[in-house]
């Protein structure tokens, strides 16, 4: 299973979350921006001359940056997919696209909330 979010996905949250909200970090080559493993890392690397670094973020730090008052991730067996529903002001309803991975749901959910200036 996706345990973070992909060199792409994280590329587009840096422009919308708080970068404080990442809990981890693809340590890449400063000269070309190619990470150095697929892998991120946990917080705890600091900029050089040689490296630098893209921010990610795990499933729990991505659930944590939509604070709404209700969300909900929810896996549907008989399609074996995702989908991340929130409520807003106990009234109006938003969900994800469905995925085939938590944090792919998530993600979409970011993505259309943050279009509608919901985040």
């Amino acid at each position: 299973m996706k345990s973070y979010t992909d060199l792409e996905q994280s590329k587009k949250l840096t422009e919308i979350l708080p970068l404080e909200s990442a809990d981890m970090l693809y340590y890449c080559n400063k000269s070309n921006s190619i990470p150095i493993s697929q892998c991120p890392f946990v917080r705890s690397f600091k900029e050089t001359d040689t490296f630098s670094y893209l921010h990610c973020w795990s499933l729990a730090a991505l659930l944590n940056s939509v604070k709404y008052n209700t969300i909900n991730l929810h896996y549907n067996d008989a399609r074996n997919d995702w989908i991340v529903s929130c409520t807003i002001e106990h009234s109006t309803r938003y969900e994800s696209e469905r995925a085939l991975n938590p944090i792919d749901a998530v993600f979409e959910m970011i993505i259309k909330l943050h279009e509608q200036k919901l985040l």
